[in-house]
């Protein structure tokens, strides 16, 4: 085994990156990422072993400032639970919204528009900073079960459930204006900062838009919606 250039990694990196997002975890072919990185089939075997090693360096690389650091290749095929193991608790660093968990403890709220901005902005800057392994994540849940219950049965639901609980507390409380369906309010939540924070990243056919920009306008938009036109009284609603 012997240590290859790291420009190479990096190249085999954003080859099976770019792959991975366009064909998903399953239609993904290693014949695929060296025609993305623009070598001979055969090349890419001396930098990984498989499909599976590239696909867990890659979400490895995609989770981490750093990237792969001091990697002995070819990159060896991991097992399953290993990179389930690895996505996991990445994922539940990312699930956690300590604005969030805080609102739900506090037994009073002295500004809820304090409050509320707090909690989309910590959410958009999570999702915005780990955009790349997210998107990654969403893609292939698609083909990989297990992987799936990851990301729809764990994180998201994980994070559904709070928001759902927040805006049941606050709606109820007068708080925050009462929507037709807190559960629901909460997943509008979610997919508006997916869309502006992750999705309109590599989405091409759209007016790019950046991330100061767009956090303010989904921070706007869901404060406009949610907030009452007057905050309740010290004495209570209705006096």
């Amino acid at each position: 085994m012997r240590h290859r250039p790291e420009h190479r990694i990096n190249d085999l990196i954003r080859a099976g990156t770019k792959v991975f997002l366009d064909r998903g975890y399953k239609r993904a072919q290693m014949a695929d990422i060296a025609q993305a990185m623009g070598v001979a089939p055969g090349t890419v075997y001396l930098y990984v072993e498989s499909k599976e090693a590239l696909f867990d360096a890659v979400m490895r690389a995609s989770a981490s400032e750093d990237g792969l650091q001091d990697v002995v290749l070819p990159l060896k095929t991991p097992t399953d639970k290993s990179t389930l193991t690895f996505i996991r608790d990445a994922l539940l660093a990312e699930s956690r919204i300590v604005s969030l968990e805080t609102a739900l403890a506090a037994r009073k709220v002295r500004d809820v528009r304090v409050e509320l901005g707090g909690i989309v902005r910590e959410l958009f800057a999570k999702t915005s900073r780990r955009w790349l392994a997210l998107k990654l994540l969403e893609r292939s849940a698609l083909d990989w079960p297990e992987l799936a219950a990851l990301w729809f049965g764990e994180h998201r639901l994980r994070i559904l459930q709070q928001l759902t609980r927040y805006f049941e507390h606050r709606m109820g409380s007068g708080r925050l204006r009462p929507a037709p369906h807190p559960a629901a309010a909460a997943r509008l939540v979610l997919e508006m900062i997916a869309a502006f924070a992750m999705h309109c990243r590599t989405d091409h056919s759209s007016v790019q838009i950046n991330q100061a920009a767009a956090e303010a306008t989904v921070i706007d938009a869901i404060e406009n919606a949610y907030l009452p036109q007057t905050q309740p009284s010290k004495k209570g609603r209705g006096k």
